[in-house]
């Protein structure tokens, strides 16, 4: 039996907390993560940083250990016993110790310590993230499990590795990661699970975390690459609306709208399913909608209009980061100081388009002192880059106004009744 990689269990309240926090965040500052754009390329794991600005104070105060002194990233691991727990689990799976004690291989671990994989266990029959297959292994009738938990920790451990060499500096100029997991299901077109990052420049204490949740607390070079310490194991993307269902107290008017309209946006995931990137409205957007449009759309009259809006706010067959799109083509050119402006034209579930604007501007004269924004048709989404299982999605603070067909612009919602039905019933 295949196992399937998704927030269950004491993982969706991890997700939950992270996602509620990082919008809470997002919705008292302008400011959005420091990151390096590279939209051209699903793959690209990151550009390289010069050894200045923000990013060089990482390197160079929370580097343990030293040097590499001709360690590899396995020889660290086993040579500290901050990492027993995560030892027991790789030589448990076997198969990843090879590649992390390969000289050449050239690959980034984030390795959750002891006290990050304690206090799993909640369900050791059936562990579903790292600490609670830690925990499990050491349960009486581990063996009984051992195939289907080796197959567990495969796809976990690989979900921890980016297969470049990365450091802290580098990390940070970004937004995305992709790691050495890749789906084997078919869904998210084949391309690599991703992890968000995260950080802040408070003086004197930067942070910066992965997927919202695990912070990086020392980091070290190897012989092979870099090993960063997280205070919080990872756990991989689940689907697009399962993601959503997760922040209800910001999306839930947005998944209550989904299932109300019957619709498959291709927002969940599974076998064979493609890229979608979801432009997800949040409980404030609708409800700044006139009264009587949200109550028409929620009746069972306005049930087809509800239907072809939510089309409208999805792109099938694209996965769109603010750094990396997949099946389409951003039009627009970096800078030599890595700022640009790019415009992305989509095709929108209901068969308009959508524009798509990806901006980095630099904020300060230092390196890495950047703003990055993406706009969907000029509004700003106010929460980006959330990596799922079969895309990616983006929260935004207002409902989008379908284009009109004619030579005069909408209203905006003010008009509704005079256009919508036509529109909806429209092919």
């Amino acid at each position: 039996m295949r196992m399937r990689l998704s927030l269950a269990s004491s993982a969706s309240v991890i997700a939950a907390a992270a996602l509620t926090t990082l919008i809470t965040l997002a919705a008292n500052t302008h400011a959005r993560p420091l990151v390096n754009l590279d939209p051209t390329d699903a793959q690209a794991p990151f550009e390289a940083s010069s050894n200045s600005g923000a990013g060089a104070w990482w390197d160079h105060h929370s580097v343990v250990g030293g040097a590499a002194d001709s360690l590899t990233i396995w020889g660290r691991l086993t040579r500290d016993d901050n990492y027993a727990m995560l030892v027991r689990v790789l030589e448990f799976e076997q198969d990843t110790i090879a590649l992390l004690d390969d000289p050449d291989a050239q690959i980034t671990l984030f390795a959750p310590s002891n006290d990050a994989l304690r206090g799993g266990g909640l369900n050791p029959s059936a562990p579903s993230t790292l600490p609670d297959l830690a925990a499990a292994l050491s349960a009486p009738g581990a063996h009984v499990h051992r195939a289907r938990w080796k197959n567990l920790a495969h796809n976990l451990l690989r979900y921890h590795i980016v297969p470049s060499p990365a450091p802290l500096s580098a990390i940070a100029r970004n937004s995305t990661l992709p790691t050495a997991l890749k789906p084997f299901d078919g869904s998210g077109a084949g391309i690599a699970r991703r992890i968000h990052v995260e950080h802040s420049l408070v003086p004197l204490r930067p942070a910066l975390r992965v997927n919202w949740w695990a912070k990086v607390v020392s980091s070290a070079p190897a012989t092979n690459g870099y090993l960063h310490t997280l205070d919080q194991a990872l756990v991989p993307p689940s689907s697009v609306f399962e993601e959503m269902f997760l922040v209800s107290r910001y999306l839930s008017t947005t998944t209550t709208a989904i299932q109300r309209a019957g619709l498959d946006l291709g927002w969940e995931d599974g076998e064979g399913e493609p890229l979608v990137t979801a432009f997800a409205p949040s409980n404030d957007a609708w409800n700044a909608l006139p009264a009587d449009l949200h109550y028409f759309l929620f009746s069972r009259k306005g049930n087809k209009a509800l239907k072809k809006l939510l089309k409208y706010h999805t792109a099938p067959g694209v996965l769109l980061l603010s750094e990396v799109v997949a099946g389409a083509e951003a039009e627009g050119e970096v800078k030599a100081d890595g700022t640009f402006k790019r415009v992305v034209e989509l095709e929108s579930g209901s068969g308009e388009q959508l524009q798509v604007t990806l901006e980095k501007a630099r904020l300060l004269p230092i390196n890495g002192a950047v703003k990055t924004s993406v706009k969907i048709n000029g509004v700003k989404a106010r929460l980006i880059d959330v990596p799922a299982t079969n895309g990616a999605w983006h929260m935004i603070d207002k409902v989008l106004v379908p284009p009109a067909r004619g030579a005069s612009p909408r209203g905006g919602w003010a008009d509704w009744q005079l256009w919508l039905d036509d529109w909806a019933s429209s092919a």
